[in-house]
């Protein structure tokens, strides 16, 4: 029996909707193939939306802002 192991990407995202998809093109990209979680923290732009339309793959969690 082998094993098979996998990669998880988790990435953190607020208002990141001008960058998020270059982030994400460039984990889809990689040589090691990743599985993608993005975990929004209440973002107010289109980052969401951005990640829902062009990136059907990434599974997403919305949550609320609560700081650090």
């Amino acid at each position: 029996m082998t094993k098979t192991s996998s990669v998880w990407t988790i990435v953190v995202t607020y208002n990141a909707e001008s960058v998020i998809a270059a982030c994400l093109s460039s984990l889809e990209a990689s040589t090691v193939p990743t599985k993608i979680l993005l975990v929004d923290n209440g973002s107010v732009d289109a980052t969401i939306e951005v990640v829902k339309r062009d990136f059907p793959g990434v599974i997403v969690d919305v949550g609320d802002n609560l700081g650090f």
